[in-house]
């Protein structure tokens, strides 16, 4: 991304502070790794391999599909091409998301029009806060951990701030980034006042550039944020060399970066929920590809000789016949009785149900004290409203990390002249449900309402519960409505003919 004249005198008159040797110590680089993404990474990747699904875990091989004892090269990418993966990883994290967002999140009434306004596209890349939230929830429910970056463009004009009206006509606002515990590759907190703080993070970011009249580069550089600073590295080839290609103050004593937490370990730590299920899911598709391997022998005889001569030439098809004269010479077709096989069934049978108990496992509420040794887990999954489940608690974690962005999002609204915003609240589906209430139940509550054995205010909260009204819906509005044109007819629904 180019930046402006402004900026290259500024380097030029700082260029010992903005360039330095690429031969420098691992720890002095902006690309470095603390051991914290390391670890955390290593037992992610594992869970977005599965995810990427069967074309992924192919490309990836051995790590996923042993190669067999003694089984050749050429037989081994025959059964690795051939290999598919049965998703359940992929099915449940996307499940889990569509349970929480089939509803859209609800702002409050007091949040400031600007930053309603500002939600249709959050990233300034064309996605609304929904979809936006709805990647981050999906990337914490793969890696445990997932972050959002609340930025501020860095706008120059004459050395100078933009005025106010110069900001609102270039969409000059706040905006969130995603930031996945992939890119995020370092990290720094220590205790201030009983609380942990972020001090440092660095997070990559890749961009496409142009090269020449129509060829384009992927570009990675290093986003090193610090309280009230940032800078931006990159990494020159000629001369090789550390540049540091953009930096500036932030308004804010923090670094807007926060956590999406989906099973916390530590600050800034996490581990990947569905782990468990991806290594079963990796099991399955090495268990299913050998038995696939084992069908494929079954199904083919290998025909045996004893003491037929060396020289003679062996031809088999069905018009031949074969005749030896040794008194030892024998001839029979070898079949696979296939035992295993069923065996192999079983095996996959059983892997595939501890898939499934892993993945309802994320609804299921943790046992109280009270829980009686009898009770099943049955008895306890996916009670409407449960407020222990693992789901429902990654739910209340990122409402926390959204509402944290939304408070600095106002208050970077502040800078540039743009006036105060209240920030309001963001609040996420707990209903993971659909519980729809049948025409046959509309009908006897209409009719209820109809004989004045039921008040409208009752009638309108059974129905925004069952599905057949929107959460916000205008009572005032409709009774505004009742009072000018008299009580509204009510008609019971009629179901069409099948």
């Amino acid at each position: 991304m180019p930046y402006s004249q402004d900026l290259r005198d500024k380097q030029a008159d700082q260029a010992t502070r903005v360039v330095v040797d690429s031969n420098i110590g691992e720890a002095d680089r902006p690309d470095y790794e603390c051991d914290s993404h390391k670890n955390q990474w290593k037992l992610a990747q594992v869970v977005r391999d599965v995810y990427r699904g069967t074309a992924h875990m192919r490309t990836k091989g051995e790590p996923y599909l042993p190669r067999l004892k003694r089984e050749s090269e050429v037989s081994y990418k025959k059964r690795l091409g051939k290999a598919r993966l049965f998703n359940a990883t992929r099915r449940t994290a996307d499940g889990l998301t569509g349970m929480v967002y089939r509803k859209d999140p609800i702002l409050s009434e007091e949040t400031s029009p600007d930053i309603l306004e500002h939600t249709k596209n959050i990233d300034l890349a064309g996605r609304d806060l929904a979809s936006f939230a709805k990647d981050v929830f999906t990337a914490g429910g793969l890696d445990g951990i997932s972050f959002v970056y609340v930025d501020y463009p860095q706008v120059w004009d004459d050395g100078a701030r933009r005025s106010r009206a110069a900001l609102q006509r270039g969409n000059i606002r706040p905006f969130w980034v995603h930031v996945q515990l992939e890119d995020l590759i370092n990290w720094q907190w220590e205790i201030q006042n009983g609380s942990p703080v972020l001090t440092l993070a660095v997070f990559k970011e890749s961009e496409i550039e142009p090269v020449g009249a129509y060829g384009q580069q992927d570009v990675t550089r290093y986003r090193v944020l610090r309280p009230g600073s940032f800078e931006v590295w990159q990494e020159r080839s000629d001369p090789l060399r550390w540049e540091m290609v953009d930096w500036g103050d932030v308004s804010l004593s923090y670094i807007p970066l926060f956590p999406f937490y989906f099973r916390r370990t530590g600050f800034f730590e996490a581990e990947p929920p569905l782990l468990d299920l991806a290594y079963e899911n990796i099991g399955h598709f090495e268990l299913k590809s050998e038995r696939e391997k084992s069908r494929t022998i079954a199904h083919i005889p290998l025909l045996f000789l004893k003491d037929f001569p060396d020289d003679e030439e062996i031809k088999v098809s069905e018009a031949e016949a074969f005749r030896a004269t040794g008194s030892d010479a024998d001839m029979k077709w070898v079949v696979y009785s296939g035992e295993a096989l069923s065996e192999s069934r079983e095996d996959l049978r059983d892997t595939e149900q501890r898939m499934a108990t892993l993945g309802l496992s994320l609804l299921m509420a943790r046992p109280s004290p009270q829980t009686s040794n009898q009770q099943t887990a049955t008895s306890d999954l996916l009670r409407k409203g449960e407020s222990d489940s693992a789901l429902m608690t990654a739910v209340s974690a990122e409402e926390n990390c959204l509402n944290n962005a939304l408070g600095a999002h106002a208050e970077l609204m502040s800078v540039g002249l743009l006036r105060k915003a209240e920030p309001g609240t963001i609040r996420l589906n707990r209903d993971f449900h659909a519980q729809q209430m049948t025409a046959e139940q509309v009908n006897a509550l209409s009719l209820l309402v109809s004989e004045g054995k039921l008040d409208l205010d009752t009638f309108w909260d059974a129905l925004v519960a069952g599905e057949w009204l929107p959460e916000n819906f205008d009572r005032e509005l409709v009774r505004e409505r009742i009072a000018n044109d008299g009580m509204l007819n009510i008609v019971p629904i009629e179901r069409e003919a099948a």
